[in-house]
């Protein structure tokens, strides 16, 4: 008999921890505007959870609560679980995070979402911005490479969306139903004319006959010229720092961002009035369930804090000269490594850094960009970053002189000068991860010009 009641209470403390770990894990793949909406969401729904306000705004309603507690108890704690209708930045952000996998990619992909407008369009010039601003805070991204992705997000849910203007948003439709031909070309270049509604004109210019003609106009009025109303818009949202990173005299200094985090605590003297009270059994599961999910997520709160703390100081103790003196002196760091120096998984290594910026001398970085592989060097004593390789490939390129372009050997060569000794294969492969052509493409396209 003891040893089954023994089993049952190892069984207990095992869920219990097994719910606490899933409460913290959730917790921590959220990013900072995500914890704050589960915090506020939590506040309102659990009436144990008092917020902390300022001395002379601090109403205590422990009356209210005690007369309405056996009226409400039902409605008061209901687990929604219906799947909450996602705004289109959350869709859009989803689709990101799945679909591209590139980090310079994903960067420029978030922060093109930050130009879309309530239609789901992005201006022409949107394009340009969003290459200058990464290339302020020192990402190595190319033009080509901020076009590319641009094209990406453009065959992204809801169709159309991510188009500079009417006709390549009605473009990109017709190409996701595998539609546009020269003919649908034409019509969607000038959609002035489909305005006016002219069939016999219309039909002389792309000698198409008339019934193939309505056809294909029907098939143009039947898209979509708005993308994104199907979704409830909501404005941009700036990127809120979890980090800090201060530079105090010679050192650095990192602190955990609190500053718009709802703080709160578990209301003992009210749980106490309520439990004098005869309850209901519904009434008692109710309460059970505030005080779990209430000291859960204050827990998890804690927790959450303790990790990024650690973590980021990791990130931070490795990139220390990165962050004094730039992108030259990035070192190649992986996940695994911050795993092993934390004493934290590596899923947990990569929940902690998805979503989480830290602001810097340098500016706002995601906690992800910090972590690149090393390369193959022929100096096998070199850790070199592949970020720092990437830079100077760039940067080498940037100043290149149109009249003597340079093959990869010759940038294999310049490199080797820098104290950079990397093989021909390993400069090809960057360059094409940066969506730079090979020499001979970049001379085709100078010819073209003169």
């Amino acid at each position: 008999m003891k040893m089954k009641q023994n089993l049952r209470i190892n069984q207990s403390q095992r869920l219990t921890f097994s719910l606490k770990m899933q409460q913290s894990l959730k917790i921590l793949q959220l990013s900072y505007a995500e914890m704050i909406e589960k915090i506020n969401k939590e506040l309102d729904n659990n009436p144990l959870l008092e917020p902390e306000l300022e001395k002379n705004d601090r109403v205590y309603q422990k009356k209210n609560y005690l007369e309405n507690f056996k009226t409400n108890s039902k409605s008061e704690y209901i687990e929604n679980t219906l799947e909450q209708k996602k705004n289109l930045r959350e869709h859009i952000n989803e689709q990101i995070n799945i679909d591209i996998t590139n980090n310079e990619e994903k960067l420029i992909a978030k922060k093109f979402l930050e130009y879309i407008d309530n239609n789901g369009y992005i201006k022409n010039e949107d394009v340009n911005k969003v290459y200058k601003k990464l290339q302020i805070q020192n990402y190595n991204v190319t033009l080509a490479l901020t076009e590319s992705t641009l094209k990406k997000l453009q065959e992204f849910d809801p169709p159309g969306i991510f188009a500079r203007n009417l006709s390549e948003c009605i473009e990109i439709q017709l190409k996701i139903k595998k539609l546009f031909n020269s003919k649908y070309h034409f019509l969607v270049r000038n959609l002035e004319l489909l305005a006016k509604n002219d069939i016999n004109f219309l039909s002389k210019k792309t000698r198409l006959n008339k019934s193939e003609l309505i056809r294909m106009i029907k098939n143009i009025r039947a898209l979509n010229p708005k993308p994104a109303n199907i979704y409830d818009y909501q404005p941009n949202i700036s990127i809120v720092p979890d980090v800090i990173l201060k530079q105090n005299k010679n050192d650095l200094k990192l602190e955990i961002n609190k500053s718009q985090i709802p703080k709160f605590n578990f209301n003992k003297n009210l749980y106490k009035d309520i439990k004098k009270k005869k309850l209901l059994n519904r009434e008692k599961e109710n309460l059970d369930k505030w005080v779990s999910s209430g000291k859960l997520l204050l827990d998890s709160i804690k927790n959450r804090g303790k990790t990024l703390e650690k973590v980021s100081s990791e990130i931070v103790k490795h990139q220390k000269m990165f962050f004094k003196k730039g992108i030259n002196y990035f070192y190649p760091l992986t996940q695994k490594e911050i795993a092993e120096k934390t004493g934290f998984h590596e899923s947990t290594i990569s929940r902690c850094t998805t979503n989480k910026y830290i602001q810097t001398p340098k500016g706002i970085f995601e906690l992800k960009y910090f972590f690149s592989r090393g390369i193959d060097s022929k100096d096998r004593e070199k850790n070199l970053s592949n970020k720092l390789v990437k830079n100077k490939i760039l940067n080498l390129l940037k100043k290149e002189n149109i009249s003597n372009i340079m093959s990869d050997e010759n940038i294999v060569f310049k490199l080797k000068k820098n104290g950079i000794d990397i093989a021909r294969r390993t400069v090809s492969k960057y360059r094409k991860l940066m969506n730079i052509p090979s020499s001979f493409k970049r001379k085709k396209q100078i010819s073209k010009h003169f």
